[in-house]
């Protein structure tokens, strides 16, 4: 689809200038041989450090075209692809970041009170 050409073509050009080395970013498309072009930058040790392995966008991404457009939009053309594009792909992105920066919300209700956690994990 235009959307999904134009968002894995943007996150293409994000991943250049290292969007997705952030812990909260995460692309909704494969990248590969994506060369960095900006130097790293130190993020904090996480509790949890394999971030790749909680990435739901797959489910937001389905969950916006099967369930959100057809509720949002009027039926019809109006010719207006390459804006409604980019307004659906600023849209996704930050649902995304947001959806993921819950890791850190998790991360530091657990370091809060590790024992009533562990407690609750080790009972269920």
């Amino acid at each position: 689809s235009f959307l999904n050409y134009m968002l894995s073509e943007t996150e293409k050009l994000h991943a250049q200038v290292r969007r997705y080395t952030s812990p909260e970013e995460h692309p909704f498309f494969p990248l590969t041989n994506t060369s960095i072009i900006l130097p790293p930058l130190d993020y904090p040790k996480l509790l949890y450090t394999d971030k790749d392995k909680i990435n739901v966008n797959n489910v937001l991404l389905k969950w916006y075209i099967d369930e959100m457009i057809p509720k949002l939009c009027i039926q019809g053309d109006d010719e207006q692809y390459g804006s409604t594009v980019l307004c659906d792909i600023t849209l996704l992105q930050a649902l995304s970041r947001r959806v993921h920066y819950g890791k850190f919300v998790a991360e530091s209700k657990y370091l809060s009170n590790r024992e009533a956690f562990n407690n609750y994990v080790s009972s269920n």
